[in-house]
């Protein structure tokens, strides 16, 4: 055994005891691989109980993981401890020198790494394929997500423009719904029209053979009296056959209907105004013949002499005015039995002839009555049955003028 001259307290403790032998259960509380016990005992330090101390308190303290102080050693103690290192030291060379004589040869031919090499050049060029296929899928997927942002603006677009037509689609729905209304009220509107005569509504000449004073649109248009009727009721029912007769002057002139080159028709113009109508030179339009009669003293004064004395006195403008009127209204008589002869045909008994200032009653081919249109070298009776006889002639205008219009 050692002997140093100064021991730790273990050391003086287990020396007092006494030394013994110990057998191999005692030994198994400490750990001590095999091959140590063997050295030991070579050694003869195995039955030392100053080692056995020594290895339980360096297992004791390796198990505090050195939270507790380490006590203090002898040198002996440091000795044993070394050796139990150095020995240490050997078993772990000792077990590596074993591990490397197990370990088996490897044989040369797997040690041949050429086809991992082409296989592994393989798998990287695979690899490098599939990183250039996933660098186009994610160019691809770019390209796709701003394609699908540019079809979400397109499909904006489009139902804005489609919000829009529909709106327009549905105001021109309503418009043609209401022009179609229109439409077939005026369709009706126009057929109610094509049944009934317009012109006989504005123009309605009474003139029937039982009547003495014939009228136009509820107007009388004659005398039975000097009083009766006012001249203001003669007066207006002579503007209605002026206005009648205007009309068809610019209907004629629309529809470039020919005229005569002279006449009535060429010098005047007839201005239909009412109860003042009137007709006016063309080439001097300062030249007015009154349609009317004012009922003035100078016109009362000729009405009273006779036509002897009346010949005397210069024509009444009245008078040339009614005068130039009945020639206006043979002169389109004229026009319409040129362009419609048929319907101008003298197969009824009793027809009517304008001649010059007189209206002839023709009865079975032969002059049978005359009447003037003047008035002041006239009678009442016999002016008012010219006027009555005018506007039967008046009459047979409308309806050809009216049938020239709607056929």
């Amino acid at each position: 055994m050692l002997s140093p001259r100064v021991q730790c307290s273990n050391c003086k403790k287990q020396n007092a005891t006494g030394t013994k032998d110990l057998d191999q259960s005692e030994l198994s509380d400490f750990v001590v691989l095999e091959q140590d016990i063997k050295d030991l005992r070579a050694k003869g330090l195995l039955n030392s109980l100053q080692f056995l101390a020594h290895q339980k308190r360096l297992q004791e303290l390796e198990e505090s993981d050195g939270q507790q102080p380490l006590p203090p050693l002898c040198g002996s103690c440091l000795t044993l401890l070394s050796d139990h290192l150095k020995n240490q030291t050997a078993l772990s060379y000792l077990d590596h020198y074993i591990a490397l004589e197990n370990l088996v040869p490897i044989d040369s031919e797997i040690l041949d790494t050429t086809d991992l090499d082409a296989e592994e050049a393989a798998l990287r060029k695979e690899i490098e394929g599939l990183l250039e296929d996933s660098i186009m899928v994610r160019k691809g997927i770019a390209k796709a997500y701003k394609e699908a942002e540019n079809l979400e603006k397109e499909e904006s677009e489009y139902w804005k423009s489609f919000s829009q037509e529909l709106s327009k689609q549905q105001f021109l729905y309503e418009q043609s719904e209401v022009y179609k209304v229109s439409v077939e009220t005026q369709t009706n509107l126009s057929k109610t029209l094509s049944s009934r005569s317009m012109l006989q509504e504005f123009f309605v000449f009474d003139a029937l053979h039982s009547k003495k004073v014939g009228t136009v649109n509820g107007l009388r248009l004659g005398k039975v009296s000097s009083t009766d009727p006012p001249w203001e009721e003669v007066n207006a029912a002579l503007g209605h056959v002026a206005l009648f007769i205007s009309t068809i002057m610019k209907w004629a002139r629309a529809n470039k209907i020919s005229t005569p080159d002279t006449g009535s028709l060429q010098l005047y113009r007839i201005q239909a105004i009412g109860s003042k109508s009137q007709l006016q030179l063309r080439s001097d339009p300062s030249q007015i013949l009154p349609l009317y009669h004012d009922g003035g003293v100078k016109d009362q004064l000729i009405a009273n002499l006779s036509w002897f004395a009346s010949s005397f006195v210069d024509e009444a403008p009245f008078d040339r005015a009614l005068s130039t009127f009945l020639s206006c209204v043979h002169e389109i008589r004229q026009v319409a039995k040129k362009r419609n002869p048929e319907f101008f045909e003298e197969k009824i008994s009793e027809f009517y002839v304008i001649d010059s200032t007189n209206i002839k009653v023709v009865n079975n081919t032969k002059v049978t009555q005359s009447y003037s249109i003047k008035f002041h070298t006239n009678t009442h009776t016999n002016w008012t049955t010219a006027l009555l006889l005018l506007l039967r002639i008046l009459n047979q205008l409308l309806s050809w003028f009216q049938h020239v219009m709607f056929s």
